[in-house]
């Protein structure tokens, strides 16, 4: 069995967690405000993401473990992050959300004024409109958030775990 300072694990997880999050944020935010680069801070935000993972359990895995880590371990120690960094992007999403309500609006009558533009049925579009705007309540939002990186934060994990993972030797 693995013994390792618990303390250690909670206040680096919660580093890059947070790190994770403000960062595919920011990112987000900045694509959102540049709409020809949005598909450039996706790609920067994957890759730091995948860094700050790769990062965050190759320290863990040497500092802590001293070099060995099973992919059990190295699986939660990437569940944690991932669940912070979800935390953290979840509740910037609610709070931008509630904060600017006209942001929310923004983005509304942008993606109404793109159906149109493609030919939709008007009644086809009333439909869309309505749900989209049930989903951009910022309670619903932010469980779809939730819901979206945590997922996005697992399969991350598993990436990642599977190159990280270094069991010792048997001899």
């Amino acid at each position: 069995m693995e013994h390792y300072p618990e303390k250690n694990i909670w206040k680096s997880a919660l580093q890059y967690g947070f790190a994770i999050g403000i960062l595919s944020y920011a990112l987000s935010f900045m694509g959102s405000k540049i709409p020809s680069f949005s598909f450039v801070f996706l790609l920067l935000s994957l890759g730091i993401t995948l860094t700050i993972f790769y990062k965050g359990l190759v320290r863990f895995r040497d500092s802590i473990l001293n070099g060995e880590i099973s992919f059990g371990k190295a699986f939660q120690y990437g569940f944690l992050i991932a669940l912070t960094g979800t935390f953290v992007r979840s509740f910037t999403n609610y709070f931008t959300s509630n904060i600017s309500p006209e942001e929310k609006e923004e983005i509304v009558m942008e993606q109404i004024g793109a159906l149109e533009s493609s030919g939709m049925d008007p009644e086809m579009l009333e439909t869309f409109v309505t749900f989209f705007e049930k989903i951009m309540e910022p309670s619903t939002l932010a469980m779809l958030s939730f819901a979206i990186y945590l997922v996005y934060g697992i399969l991350v994990t598993l990436i990642v775990a599977m190159i990280v993972k270094k069991d010792a030797l048997d001899y």
